[in-house]
C-alpha cells in the first residue's frame, strides 16, 4: 500500500515535518511547485481569490504519479480544496484523508461538495464531537528526542504567534521573574497583536526552537481559542522530559498526565505559591510506552493504512 502525504512547505516548521515524514512508510511532499513570492501571489489569486479552473497547473510533481498511490493524506491550511476532486478523478480508488491539525475555529473546513470524496480527521476532540470527524492523536517524532546538548539556559520558554495570548503570557512571565526564574519568550506579531512593535520578536527557525526547548526546564503552552486538542508544543516538551505550564484543562484527561510534570491553570488564574512548588517538585518521567503513542508512526497506524 503506497501512501502520499501533502502539506504546506511555507516555513521551517512545515519543511521539518515534510522531511521527517518522508520515508519508507509514506512519501511526504509539498502541495505546490516551488514558487517565488510573485508567482505564489498569482497562484493564490488564481485558486483562492478568483477560483478559476486549471488549478492543477500549480500542483507539485506528485500529480504525475498520483495514480500509483493507494492513500493520500491532505493537511489542512490548504487554500485549494479542488485538489480533492482532482485526486479522485485521477485515481478513483484512492482513499483520501483530510487531516485537520489546527482547530476548525482557526482553519477552513472542506466544503460540503467535496466531503463525499474524502474522510475528515482531527486532533481536536471538541471538533470531532461537534462536526462528526474521526479522531487521531497529535504527533511528533520519537527519533528527534534530545538531539541537542542541553545547557539549561532557561527556567521557562515560550515561542509562538500572539493569537490574542500576549496578556496572559505576560502575566505568567512577570510571575516567574518575580520568583527568580529566567524566562525566554519569543512572541511573534500577528493580526491580533496590540502591543508596541518592540514587544514582539522575529520568527526563529524550527531547529532553533527545538534547541531552546532542549535548553529549558519548563515549556509554556497557552491554547488558542477553540482548541482542546494536544499541541505539538506539548509533545516537544514531553518527548524531551520538560515540565509544562498550560491553560488547556483537557490535558489532565490524557494518559501521560502527571501533576509533577503538567501544571494546569484554573480559569487562567495563576498562583505564585503553586507555580513555585510545581517547578521545585521532582518530575516523574512519562514512560516511553505512553509517549510512543504520539509518535509519527503511531499516527500513521491509527489511520489503518496497512503500512508494513
Amino acid at each position: 500500500m503506497r501512501t502520499l502525504i501533502l502539506k504546506s512547505d511555507r516555513d521551517s516548521f512545515e519543511k521539518y515535518y515534510l522531511k521527517k515524514m518522508n520515508g519508507k512508510d509514506a512519501a511526504a511532499l509539498p502541495y505546490y511547485r516551488p514558487l517565488n513570492e510573485f508567482f505564489r501571489y498569482l497562484s493564490v489569486l488564481h485558486m483562492q481569490k478568483l477560483k478559476l479552473p486549471g488549478s492543477s497547473f500549480w500542483y507539485g510533481p506528485w500529480k504525475r504519479q498520483i495514480h500509483t498511490f493507494d492513500n493520500v493524506i491532505l493537511f489542512d491550511r490548504n487554500y485549494n480544496w479542488n485538489i480533492i476532486k482532482y485526486i479522485h478523478k485521477k485515481n478513483p480508488g484512492c482513499r483520501i484523508i483530510v487531516w485537520y491539525w489546527n482547530p476548525l475555529a482557526q482553519s477552513v473546513r472542506v466544503p460540503g461538495r467535496y466531503r463525499k470524496y474524502c474522510e475528515e480527521w482531527s486532533f481536536n476532540i471538541a471538533d470531532c464531537k461537534q462536526y462528526g470527524l474521526n479522531y487521531n492523536v497529535q504527533f511528533t517524532f520519537w527519533d528527534s528526542i534530545k538531539t541537542w546538548n542541553s545547557k539549561m539556559e532557561y527556567d521557562a520558554y515560550f515561542v509562538g504567534r500572539d493569537k490574542g495570548r500576549s496578556a496572559l503570557l505576560l502575566q505568567i512571565k512577570e510571575l516567574l521573574e518575580d520568583i527568580g526564574k529566567k524566562v525566554c519568550y519569543i512572541i511573534i506579531k500577528d493580526g491580533t497583536s496590540k502591543k508596541g512593535k518592540n514587544f514582539y520578536s522575529a520568527p526563529v527557525s524550527y531547529e532553533a526552537n527545538l534547541k531552546n526547548v532542549s535548553n529549558s526546564r519548563c515549556i509554556i503552552e497557552i491554547a488558542q481559542k477553540g482548541q482542546t486538542g494536544l499541541t505539538v508544543r506539548c509533545l516537544e516538551a514531553l518527548f524531551n522530559g520538560k515540565k509544562i505550564i498550560t491553560n488547556n484543562r483537557e490535558l489532565s484527561s490524557y494518559d501521560f498526565y502527571n501533576p509533577s510534570v503538567i501544571y494546569v491553570l484554573q480559569e487562567n488564574k495563576i498562583s505564585q505559591k503553586d507555580i513555585r512548588e510545581f517547578l521545585n517538585k521532582k518530575a516523574e518521567p512519562v514512560t516511553s510506552q505512553i509517549l510512543k503513542k504520539y509518535d509519527y508512526k503511531a499516527w500513521l497506524y491509527n489511520f489503518n493504512l496497512q503500512i508494513k
